[in-house]
Formats: C-alpha cells, structure tokens, sequence
C-alpha cells in the first residue's frame, strides 16, 4: 500500500491536466525561441573588439577599487589626507 501510494504521488501527472495539443505546440515553440537566442548571443557571438573593450573597462574599474581600499585602508589607520 504505501509504495503505490508513494508511485502514486511521485508521479508527475498527479494534479495536472493533461496537455492539449495547442498548449505542446506553444510550449515546443517557446522552449525552440529560447534556444535561437541562446544560439545567436553569448560570449561566442562578441567581438574581438568589445572583448578588449569590456576587458579594459573592467581593468580600469578593477584599478580604481583597488586604489579606493587602500585609501579607506589608510584612512582606518589613522592617515586622514587619505579620507577625502
């Protein structure tokens, strides 16, 4: 009794409807569009350019976290030209 209950209700189908034709047909349809624009974007479909682009923008910003720390770091430690 308990494993047909427990198949009973590990089963998916348990409180669901059953799908209609027009509602595969949409989810078929939705899940090959995600799969499109997963195809047609991503790091494979940027360029060299905005690669080095981004990649400097982020050494940049990086650079500049790394400067504020050490000004807040020294701030802490008392050296207080460095907290403006």
């Amino acid at each position: 009794m308990r494993l047909w209950l427990a198949l009973l209700l590990s089963s998916p189908a348990v409180g669901q409807p059953p799908e209609d034709a027009a509602h595969r047909a949409d989810r078929l349809e939705t899940a090959r569009l995600n799969e499109d624009a997963r195809r047609h974007s991503g790091p494979a479909r940027i360029s060299g350019r905005d690669r080095r682009a981004y990649q400097r923008a982020l050494d940049d910003y990086e650079a500049r976290l790394d400067a504020w720390r050490r000004r807040v770091a020294d701030c802490e430690r008392g050296r207080y030209e460095a907290c403006e």
